[in-house]
């Protein structure tokens, strides 16, 4: 049996990312711009789009993180999905989970699928394959290119 040495093996994909960023910007295109949502003030879901928003400053990314009141309602974090979903410089983006009870997860997860090529919704996953749209489950920022743009 072959231990892994996780931090080493996080600190070689980040490396490696860093480097297809820098190879994509220096080709002429831009960095990816990854926006995160988060509802509330749960300190675990702060602290966890905090990391993601570091690891994607390490790695080239553009991080965006959209901070809202628990009391928003359910139709105005639809319009913003809208918003995002329109924005071609936003290459994906995460709804934190979870979401205030007010707020339908599921509803949330269907309006993003519906206009995005690519989402990311952490926590968990449910969704269908809908023609030309592809929906992605990441467990840290390091898996966002690969799941992205199809790399191994």
């Amino acid at each position: 049996m072959e231990l892994i040495k996780g931090k080493e093996v996080a600190d070689s994909l980040k490396a490696d990312i860093a480097a297809e960023v820098e190879e994509l910007v220096r080709s002429g295109g831009r960095a990816p711009h990854l926006v995160a949502i988060l509802v509330g003030n749960d300190g675990a879901s702060q602290t966890y789009v905090g990391h993601k928003e570091k690891m994607s400053t390490e790695v080239g990314f553009r991080s965006t993180i959209l901070r809202f009141d628990e009391s928003i309602s359910e139709e105005f974090l639809l319009g913003e999905i809208d918003r995002l979903n329109a924005d071609p410089e936003v290459d994906g983006f995460i709804v934190q989970l979870p979401l205030p009870k007010h707020i339908s997860e599921q509803r949330i997860s269907e309006a993003a699928r519906l206009g995005f090529k690519r989402i990311i919704v952490s926590g968990y996953l449910k969704a269908k394959p809908v023609k030309g749209i592809e929906v992605v489950c990441v467990n840290s920022v390091a898996e966002l290119p690969r799941a992205m743009w199809g790399g191994e």
